[in-house]
């Protein structure tokens, strides 16, 4: 899902937001109450309901290559190439790196 436009509610008291590529869940997510349920996932129902939906998000393979300091992930399939530098957001990513390959959830695409 793509967040494209923020607008402060004219009345006060919010923001109206307009989200394009939903994500459709196979199995829905109970979740009440304000609209930031899951930022901050600050107790133990919004962390679990993060967590349920971050199970769900679709998934795309990358082929994992090095290049001087930067790590490039391929995607042929879905014509995406992203650059990462080896230290900092890539460190948390190696570990789930197998065969010279790692899936990673849409939501991760946006860094």
């Amino acid at each position: 899902m793509e967040l494209v436009d923020c607008i402060e509610d004219p009345e006060g008291g919010g923001y109206f937001y307009e989200l394009e590529s939903p994500i459709v869940f196979e199995k829905a997510i109970p979740a009440t109450g304000q609209q930031s349920i899951f930022w901050p996932a600050s107790t133990p129902e919004r962390v679990w309901a993060f967590n349920q939906a971050m199970k769900q998000m679709p998934k795309y393979t990358f082929q994992v290559e090095h290049e001087d300091n930067l790590i490039i992930l391929l995607n042929h399939e879905a014509d995406l190439e992203i650059g990462v530098l080896e230290h900092g957001f890539w460190q948390k990513l190696s570990p789930r790196m197998k065969s010279g390959q790692i899936d990673l959830a849409v939501t991760e695409l946006v860094l």
